[in-house]
């Protein structure tokens, strides 16, 4: 049912672009019926992958029915769908990988709130520290004083401060990365 592939969230709906929010809410409610866990883990569906159907079909369904989110979606729609998350490891370490941050906009990226594999934790933290690397390299290539060490992005078990300061340095460093790369490029061009 859910797989790793970026699924338009339309496609999830079983919905056209143009729908209006009455067909969006009305096919939300009749596949949450057909879709719900308990349903499908009875018909012996893994509980994993009836999970993660649902995830999907309520995330598809928070995103387009408000109207704001719907409208930012439709116009990033192309990137979220056919950007590649993967990269190889050789241009991660050489600090040369830039993150395509537009996939992570949304929670289809991952899949429950654990340290490991596909997990909220796991997937973030790696990618803070993605950035954190790149900030570093940019930061020596360009001759600027090195920032401070980034915080751990935390997991399951941390404390609520510990997990709320991670996520505001982190979107300090995204800020940060962002206005260097935008100089960067105006002073080559």
């Amino acid at each position: 049912m859910a797989s790793s592939e970026k699924r338009c969230l339309y496609e999830v709906l079983g919905l056209s672009r143009d729908c209006a929010p009455e067909e969006i809410r009305s096919a939300y409610r009749k596949l949450a019926l057909q879709r719900h866990p308990d349903k499908l883990v009875k018909s012996g569906v893994p509980e994993s992958e009836a999970t993660a159907a649902f995830q999907e079909l309520v995330n598809a369904y928070e995103v387009l029915s408000d109207a704001r989110e719907r409208a930012w979606y439709d116009s990033h729609r192309n990137q979220i769908l056919f950007s590649s998350s993967t990269t190889s490891s050789s241009d991660s370490s050489s600090g040369s990988f830039v993150p395509d941050l537009f996939s992570f906009f949304s929670n289809s990226v991952y899949s429950g709130y654990s340290d490991s594999g596909r997990g909220f934790y796991k997937v973030y933290g790696d990618l803070f520290e993605k950035i954190y690397a790149n900030e570093l390299s940019f930061a020596k290539k360009l001759g600027l004083p090195l920032p401070k060490e980034a915080p751990l992005m935390g997991n399951l078990d941390s404390p609520y401060v510990q997990a709320c300061f991670s996520f505001s340095f982190h979107s300090i460093v995204q800020l940060y990365i962002l206005t260097t790369l935008l100089s960067f490029n105006l002073t080559i061009s």
